[in-house]
């Protein structure tokens, strides 16, 4: 697979609800605010030192982890007393705004995956082994009222595809017996006309036996695929 494409539902954020009443109280502006959550959020290399004929790696590790940490940022002082982001806003886990919206069949909120295959490859492999992953999704590790709902694929149009190449491959070899036979005039003749060119008439049948074998061995790849979609309920 080269891809999975997500479509709905909702992105979470750290947000940080700033109190403006706080900010001109503490003569704080939000570049400042601003400034040090991306200061505070970064690990840092310290480079190295020997010891021993050792050399030991020195790095600061700055990530927040929630919303705690997030809070605990220094902004500023005021009287040698630090000034907290939990001093000056409200630290909670909330949603990016929403620039759009999926649904399915009758529910409002679902969100859709697509998955993308490389160039190249087979798709009924690659449904196959989607197949599996997603029924190892819906066993083991979504929660029970969560499920992956495959509701789209391309699988039928490939079957149906090379069944109809298969028929009028086959109609087209009876065609030729058929037009063989009608030149020849009779059945004593057409017998008369497989014995003296043998190799026309068996190398017409074979070629289109030939090229339905081929059409049948490529044809699983020759379409596309879109995949099952994760479907929240």
């Amino acid at each position: 697979m080269a891809d999975d494409s997500g479509l709905g539902g909702t992105t979470m954020q750290y947000q940080v609800l700033l109190d403006p009443h706080k900010l001109f109280a503490y003569g704080v502006t939000v570049p400042q605010i601003s400034q040090q959550l991306g200061s505070n959020n970064a690990n840092s290399g310290g480079g190295f030192y020997s010891q021993g004929g050792q050399f030991y790696y020195i790095r600061g590790l700055g990530l927040v982890r929630d919303t705690a940490d997030i809070g605990d940022i220094v902004v500023t002082e005021k009287g040698g007393i630090p000034v907290y982001v939990k001093d000056l806003a409200k630290v909670e886990i909330g949603y990016a705004p929403r620039l759009g919206q999926f649904g399915f069949m009758h529910q409002d909120e679902a969100v859709e995956g697509v998955i993308l295959m490389r160039v190249g490859e087979q798709a009924q492999v690659i449904l196959k082994r989607v197949e599996a992953m997603t029924d190892d999704l819906n066993r083991h590790v979504l929660p029970p009222d969560v499920k992956v709902v495959p509701y789209y694929d391309r699988q039928s149009l490939i079957e149906e595809t090379t069944v109809t190449v298969e028929h009028n491959l086959l109609r087209g070899m009876a065609l030729v017996l058929v037009i063989l036979g009608a030149m020849s005039g009779a059945s004593a003749q057409c017998m008369e006309l497989f014995r003296r060119s043998p190799a026309q008439a068996a190398g017409l049948i074979v070629f289109l036996f030939g090229l339905s074998t081929v059409m049948y061995g490529v044809g699983f790849w020759l379409a596309p695929w879109r995949p099952p979609a994760p479907v929240s309920p």
